[in-house]
């Protein structure tokens, strides 16, 4: 299938997705499990089951907290740690399924590290796509960015290189540019 085509066919699935997992989120920190996992040497708090894709796909569900994004002042308590991950469902909602559902296997490299403050561009490979940019809302003055097609870029190091390939996340995402 054309790599357009499939992305715009993703759109409605991912756009979806994210808001059934945004009203959920409040519940998701219920079914937490501590898991194995291949970035970190001991189990992590993840998503059970299939729920796992509604969380991100490189980290688990305490990265809030724990980089300072969420404060957490008693880890004890499990109000305060319940409330952060939350939050850090909704702030980065179905990642693993746009990652290992929606995603697809490109050449490595692609742009590894890319700088942030960058207007527009178009990334490619392998006949996969990213469109970003940033504008203002004339209206209301907001400062808008988007992304669509597959993430071609990565802010981190990759977790899944395999044969010289990496995995790129879809993505369909509208947010404000601070």
């Amino acid at each position: 299938m054309n790599t357009k085509l499939k992305a715009i066919l993703y759109a409605p699935i991912s756009v979806i997705a994210t808001l059934i997992t945004w009203l959920i989120c409040p519940i998701l920190p219920l079914f937490v499990e501590m898991k194995e996992v291949p970035w970190a040497d001991e189990p992590r708090p993840m998503l059970k089951g299939w729920l796992v894709y509604l969380q991100t796909h490189d980290t688990d569900l305490d990265a809030g907290h724990r980089t300072g994004k969420y404060w957490v002042i008693d880890k004890s308590s499990r109000w305060q740690v319940y409330w952060s991950r939350a939050r850090w469902i909704y702030r980065n909602p179905i990642y693993g399924l746009q990652h290992y559902i929606l995603g697809c296997w490109v050449k490595e490299p692609f742009v590894k590290y890319y700088n942030k403050d960058e207007v527009t561009d178009i990334l490619q490979s392998d006949g996969y796509f990213c469109w970003r940019n940033k504008f203002v809302l004339p209206v209301l003055g907001l400062k808008l960015k988007y992304k669509f097609g597959w993430k071609l870029f990565r802010y981190d190091k990759p977790c899944d290189i395999v044969n010289g390939r990496q995995r790129a996340m879809y993505v369909c995402s509208l947010m404000r540019d601070n």
